[in-house]
């Protein structure tokens, strides 16, 4: 099983540091993860809504979701 890498998603039109890091194990992985767990992103699966890049700029633990400003969201949705 590979490791868990860092992933950044940001909703289109939005500055990335406003964006989304967690880690997570796929693009596909960090979208689901932000679009279950984060209010306001439910449509963060759809690749017109949001990016979805690997970024190390932060690095949240594993079942955090952590916001450009700050703001944390504990993982507890995975399906």
């Amino acid at each position: 099983m590979e490791a868990s890498v860092h992933f950044l998603v940001v909703p289109v039109n939005r500055q990335p540091d406003m964006g989304f890091w967690l880690q997570a194990d796929s693009p596909e992985e960090a979208r689901r993860l932000v679009s279950l767990n984060v209010p306001q992103m439910e449509y963060a699966t759809n690749e017109g809504y949001a990016t979805c890049e690997q970024d190390q700029t932060h690095s949240p633990p594993y079942g955090v979701i952590v916001e450009g400003s700050g703001r944390t969201f504990t993982i507890k949705k995975r399906y």
